[in-house]
């Protein structure tokens, strides 16, 4: 790993037991030093002192994390501030870990390792999380591919970030993989998603002429801002049928009894988030495409026109192979 150190008064002994560990190590030993180190190399990871004789270590912090090539390495805080509100303060200006003065090797070897994991799942799931919401589908009125839709309590990508939102990012991560593994197995089907951020969008997307046609499936959170119950309730009335709708559980408070049973009445699914993973959502894209696949063979006179018949025999391939490996999961 490439490590850049600011210290001023112990950095030539933390250097040594860095580069015993494995380490290339960089050491500055001023913030102006610091920012020269930066403008010629790419780190993986930042060890910094908080007091600097030039600059405070928090403002070099806002320097790395301004630097187009290093803004996403690992930041470590060395000081001899130990007070709650120091710690509070050096976290929030984007720090990955702190750790206090006196401190050992050992001691520092351990911190580093649990800072560079922790950052490195990061990376994952801001890698996950930018995949996710740039392979959403631009809805269209002339395009006529069939698409799915989430509705997730989200207003960005930086909320899904968040720590508490990860069974929603891992559910995503498992719905949209499976949506590329059947645009994989076949090319002509395109089909797409998209993540409505309240159920007025759902609604929307289910009643607009351009759209709601291609709406093969929604699923919808029971938290996703507005009311899902009554969403349900319009889309049944308007256009029963459509669209299957899931109401999608983070966990069983998230509903009534009563709003449950309102759904059923409905039509609309309830769904635990937590039993939906990447085998459950290759049955449901399976069902998609099934239900595509009626639809393509019923608006198509001649079963041989040419703009169907490659459509047809690559869904009928995903479904002989997902049938296939079922039969034989070992």
């Amino acid at each position: 790993m490439k490590i850049l150190l600011v210290e001023d008064t112990i950095g030539d002994p933390i250097q040594k037991v860095l580069q015993k560990s494995g380490h290339e190590v960089a050491l500055a030993r001023t913030g102006e030093a610091a920012r020269q180190l930066l403008n010629v190399a790419i780190f993986d990871f930042c060890q910094l002192d908080w007091m600097l004789p030039d600059i405070s270590g928090l403002d070099l912090v806002e320097v790395i994390r301004q630097d187009e090539r290093n803004q996403g390495a690992a930041i470590l805080m060395i000081s001899s501030r130990s007070a709650r509100d120091d710690i509070v303060t050096a976290f929030r200006s984007g720090i990955d870990g702190y750790v206090a003065k006196p401190f050992n090797a050992a001691q520092l070897r351990t911190k580093i390792d649990e800072v560079w994991q922790r950052r490195s799942r990061s990376r994952a799931h801001a890698q996950q999380i930018r995949m996710i919401f740039e392979g959403q589908q631009n809805l269209s009125y002339w395009a006529s591919n069939p698409f799915v839709i989430f509705g997730e309590n989200l207003e960005s990508a930086d909320q899904l970030a968040r720590i508490w939102n990860s069974p929603i990012l891992d559910c995503l991560t498992a719905a949209t993989t499976a949506i590329a593994a059947a645009i994989a197995f076949m090319p002509d089907l395109k089909l797409g998603y998209t993540i409505a951020r309240t159920t007025g969008e759902v609604t929307k997307l289910l009643k607009d002429r351009d759209t709601r046609d291609r709406a093969r499936m929604a699923f919808v959170a029971a938290d996703c801002q507005g009311n899902c119950v009554l969403m349900a309730k319009l889309i049944h009335m308007r256009s029963p049928g459509i669209c299957p709708i899931c109401i999608v559980c983070n966990q069983v408070g998230d509903l009534t009894s009563e709003q449950r049973v309102e759904l059923r009445g409905y039509d609309a699914l309830v769904m635990d988030r937590r039993e939906m993973d990447g085998d459950r959502w290759r049955d449901l894209i399976e069902g998609v495409i099934k239900k595509w696949t009626t639809a393509v063979e019923e608006a198509s006179d001649d079963p041989d026109d040419d703009s169907t018949t490659g459509f047809r025999r690559a869904a009928k391939f995903w479904l002989e192979a997902e049938d296939t490996s079922k039969d034989n999961p070992g």
